[in-house]
């Protein structure tokens, strides 16, 4: 079944998958493959009109796409107060229908691609969806007797939930049984009739709590006729019933329930209606690419109608006598309890991953689409995640911003790092992400706030974002407009949406580069075969360090996937791993004990300590002492303390050593490494290869300036920058080599990010070093303010090196050949500030003045005039000065800086475009030829939020209000916020100078 999943998969992806040949022009305009998607929640009234205007709207600002999710506005939580608007045409209803038909058709005209939710919210569901069909719990009722008795009574039903009628919804008895009632004492003392005997070891003593199976002595309407026989003073009845979750997010009278996950033809049946009513039988939309689920949020469900028949086919044995334990306490032993829970939570997985992951991919690649899910979190469930991602198209994991009120931590926030792990280890190329959710956060967010995140999912393994959330919301709903209660939210009526295009470009500048050849990871942790088995967010194993990067792995992969070559472990699909390392373990599956001992003797090293015992009931117990024997030869004489490796075949493994030692003594140094003046420096890197180059990724992850040497584990290749903000790409004139790795000296902005990227033979004429005035400038100390650099390498040739001086100095250069370059630097010319004043023209319907006089740079929140004070939207400072002295000579690199901005400035001098700067430093560089001597006219386009209107409507509330929408967060008392050009504005100028190389000094 995996190697069927994994060659349709391939076939589809390759079909659909076209990556431009040139690396560095698909990088300056990504192709549409590369960029982020959104998601389309629709809650109210829709209109065709405005439909075509927002899928217009997507493809004009970069968006490759759309996830089509129908949604209500959602819970009034987390300070919110959510109004209700008039719903719209009922979900799948003839008229919804035509909406929805109208969106594809204008997808295929656009070229965006669709994806298309399979319900309602987040699960598989919808007014099909029977009771019967619908996600299935356990259930019981108790009932005292002492035996010994005739009993013979109708047993009670278990707590079920009920129709209208007042009948149980669906209900159907699995077993009754009789035994003792479970006491706690239980795991502490052996109980023989009423005496209560300590023991030292409970797991493996037996228990005197017999269950006797009496299902064969009720009948159909529920009466059990039984004689009891002493010592037995409980029955249990154990049945299952609907969870009864609804469709929740359904617009209409009645949306059906979420199917049953564990299910096939539940599962089945819901994608074949939905799609039958859509499109029958014939060819789909050409827009229409994938169907998506969302991350599995149905709660209480632990049971299906043919579990018990799934169990006793995939374990090997008869579950039936267990089942009491499954209400609580034991049966045999503890340890032989808790063997049958795991063989059972395995059972359910295994469903999971077959009957809904597996066959909803096998149905897509039947109509010629694919499926993607958030099928492994962020909720635990009786799932292998790894397993479940692997059966999707495209992983999709999900990551929030953060908060007070909901996921507040990040271990709570991040869950990308197992889609990504699924993706490498399953040969998928994108890992995708619901990205930038939030709860409470409503159009708080510029793209200086979002990029934190984005970075740190992108560090993860995150190739394609969805952003979420883009809400249909029709023009007479009016500004900000009808929302969904979570997200950023992100769509035309956003202040800043006439700037979003240069967010959008970057991240698909750096989905592009991120989804290119293979991920670099020299760990593989085996996370053993418990289910649940979850990975969490990406962290530095202490075993490890720093520098490292891994992926995790499960017993699929291990068994099906996994061989060794030249001393690495690969997969089928290019991704390789220097060593396998296994978890903390008791026990294991035979067959993955001996999968691992045959990639030890083929070549592999592997580290961690042996099991003791094999998982599970099947071939108890004699496949204990088969894992024992097995452990034995391949570990030998290792025992972690006095011995630490054992040679096997032509491998190792290593217990009791730490894996940076490991790593060490192979001589694999670290991928990535930071040498900072700053002991607290935070970088971090992602590595991906391509056959022609190494593309590392590389973010500051504090607030302040950073300077630091970066090493990087590759040689023989130049090393160049590409700033995915821009497009712009540049050699890296300074750097060395040093054993097997190159050293790049960085400066990074606060939150910055550049790709470095290792392709072509390098100079040899390169610079090695710079000091000024005999001081080495790389690694500096740590820049407390948004300060130029000393000085920058900008090229060399063979026989000189171009440098751009900001401050005066003698500088020496070095280069690998030992020869030096030196040239003395006057000052530049001083910073320069552009005073004003300033005419600032704003932005008409929202509230302020036409234009009003700024005589100095201030916060809109401090001006008298409450049209100001509140304004939200877009503000135009125009003003003109006078070219600074000496900023025009030749020679001088002027670059003007806008200070401090809230939140997003377009700048324009002298009628040329300089683009939209959303992040810090607020800079536009080489501005020297458009200056002017005299007259020079300035145009700074500055955006704030929708905050500070949203309170100015609730201050004014006896005004006509401004805004319109049905998230009502901000209050007459909430603080405003910071808002447009703050400065100061000035020019800064830097000199180009030339150095030229002297002789390398003889050997």
């Amino acid at each position: 079944m995996l190697r069927k999943s994994l060659l349709l998969a391939a076939a589809w992806l390759c079909a659909t998958a076209a990556s431009p040949a040139d690396l560095a022009d698909a990088f300056r305009d990504p192709p549409q493959e590369a960029r982020p998607r959104v998601f389309w929640t629709w809650l109210h009234a829709f209109d065709k009109d405005r439909i075509t205007f927002e899928l217009e709207e997507m493809k004009k600002k970069g968006i490759g796409g759309f996830l089509h999710w129908e949604s209500g506005p959602g819970p009034s939580r987390y300070g919110t107060r959510a109004e209700t608007y008039p719903h719209g045409p009922a979900w799948m209803s003839p008229e919804w229908r035509g909406f929805l038909l109208h969106v594809l058709k204008e997808a295929d005209r656009l070229d965006l691609e669709a994806s298309l939710a399979l319900t309602p919210g987040a699960n598989c569901g919808g007014p099909w969806i029977t009771p019967e069909l619908s996600a299935q719990k356990l259930v019981f009722s108790s009932t005292a007797v002492t035996g010994p008795v005739r009993f013979s009574e109708v047993l009670p039903l278990p707590d079920v939930p009920l129709g209208k009628d007042g009948k149980p919804l669906c209900y159907r008895d699995i077993a009754v049984f009789a035994g003792e009632p479970f006491r706690p004492g239980h795991s502490r003392y052996l109980v023989e009739g009423a005496q209560l005997y300590p023991v030292s070891d409970p797991s493996n003593v037996p228990l005197g709590n017999p269950w006797v199976d009496v299902t064969d002595k009720m009948d159909a309407s529920g009466k059990l006729t039984w004689d009891v026989p002493p010592g037995y003073n409980r029955i249990l009845r154990m049945g299952y019933s609907t969870t009864a979750q609804p469709a929740d997010y359904f617009q209409g009278k009645d949306g059906g329930y979420y199917a049953d996950h564990m299910r096939a033809d539940s599962v089945e049946l819901n994608f074949k209606t939905m799609l039958s009513e859509l499109f029958g039988d014939g060819p789909l939309p050409r827009s229409l690419k994938y169907v998506h689920c969302d991350s599995y949020e149905v709660y209480g469900s632990d049971w299906t109608p043919k579990l018990l028949d799934e169990f006793r086919r995939r374990r090997g044995y008869d579950p039936m006598r267990f089942l009491p334990t499954l209400e609580g306490g034991n049966v045999d032993t503890r340890a032989i309890t808790a063997r049958f829970r795991a063989d059972l939570n395995k059972t359910r997985s295994d469903c999971f991953a077959d009957h809904h992951y597996q066959l909803l991919s096998d149905l897509t690649h039947a109509r010629g689409i694919g499926f993607h899910s958030e099928s492994a979190g962020p909720r635990v469930n009786p799932i292998d995640g790894l397993k479940v991602y692997g059966r999707n198209d495209i992983p999709m994991g999900e990551f929030w911003l953060e908060a007070d009120t909901h996921r507040v931590t990040e271990d709570e926030r991040f869950y990308v790092k197992m889609a990504a792990s699924a993706a490498h280890i399953y040969g998928k190329r994108f890992t995708a992400a619901e990205a930038f959710t939030s709860l409470g956060r409503h159009w708080e967010e510029d793209p200086w706030s979002l990029k934190r995140a984005g970075d740190q999912a992108f560090l993860e393994g995150v190739n394609r974002v969805f952003i979420h959330t883009f809400s249909h919301s029709p023009e007479k709903f009016g500004k900000p407009g009808i929302e969904y209660f979570a997200g950023t939210h992100f769509s035309p009526n956003n202040t800043w949406w006439d700037q979003a295009r240069a967010w959008t470009d970057y991240l698909a500048r750096c989905q592009y580069l991120l989804s290119q050849g293979h991920f670099v990871a020299d760990v593989l942790y085996y996370y053993g075969d418990q289910v649940p088995g979850f990975v969490v967010r990406k962290h530095v194993d202490p075993s490890l360090g720093a520098g490292y990067d891994y992926d995790v792995t499960n017993a699929e992969v291990i068994l099906g996937r996994m061989s060794v070559r030249d001393g690495r472990i690969v997969l089928p699909d290019g991704m390789s791993y220097r060593v396998l390392v296994l978890p903390d373990w008791k026990s294991t599956q035979l067959d993955v004990l001996r999968k691992i001992g045959e990639l030890v003797k083929a070549g592999a090293t592997v580290v961690g300590g042996p099991p003791s015992e094999s998982s599970g009931l099947e071939g108890y117990p004699g496949r204990d002492a088969e894992v024992v024997a097995l452990a034995s030869e391949i570990w030998g004489r290792a025992d972690g303390k006095a011995v630490k490796e054992n040679r096997y075949g032509q491998g190792r493994v290593i217990w009791g050593k730490p894996l940076r030692e490991v790593l060490a003594d192979a001589g694999v140094a670290p991928d990535f490494e930071v040498v900072s003046a700053a002991p607290d420096a935070s970088l971090d890197a992602i590595h991906r290869d391509t056959r022609d180059a190494g593309i590392y990724f590389v973010v500051n992850k504090s607030d302040r300036w950073e300077e630091a040497e970066c090493a990087f584990r590759t040689a023989a290749r130049a090393p160049e920058l590409w700033d995915p903000a821009t497009g712009e790409r540049r050699p890296q004139p300074i750097f060395r080599a040093a054993s097997g790795r190159t050293i790049v000296p960085l400066r990074l902005a606060p939150r910055g990010s550049i790709f470095v990227v290792f392709r072509g033979k390098p100079d040899a004429s390169a610079a090695a070093s710079i000091a000024k005035d005999g001081a080495k400038l790389f690694p500096a100390k740590p820049h407390l303010a948004d300060a130029q650099p000393a000085a920058e390498v900008t090229g060399s040739t063979a026989n000189s090196v171009a440098l751009r001086v900001w401050k005066p100095g003698r500088y020496t250069l070095r280069d690998a050949q030992g020869r030096s370059a030196s040239v003395p630097a006057s000052a530049p010319p001083a910073p320069s500030v552009i005073a004003g004043p300033w005419t600032v023209r704003f932005q008409e319907g929202r509230g302020a003045p036409a234009s009003a006089a700024f005589p100095t740079l201030v916060s809109w929140t401090t001006r008298p005039e409450p049209g100001i004070k509140y304004f939200s939207g877009t503000a135009t400072y125009e003003t003109t000065f006078d070219a600074p002295a000496g900023c025009m000579e030749e020679g001088i690199h002027s670059v003007l800086n806008l200070g401090e901005v809230a939140n997003l400035a377009e700048v324009r001098l002298n009628g040329q475009d300089l683009g939209v700067l959303w992040k810090l430093p607020f800079r536009v560089a080489d501005i020297g030829k458009l200056l002017r001597p005299k007259g020079n006219r300035l145009e700074i386009r500055v955006t704030n939020l929708w905050v500070n209107r949203l309170i100015g409507d609730e201050v004014q509330s006896a005004a006509p209000r401004i805004t319109n929408t049905n998230m009502f967060k901000f209050t007459a008392n909430s603080p405003l916020r910071t808002s447009g050009l703050l400065g100061p504005v000035r020019i800064e100028a830097a000199r180009d100078l030339t150095a030229t190389w002297g002789a390398a000094p003889r050997q």
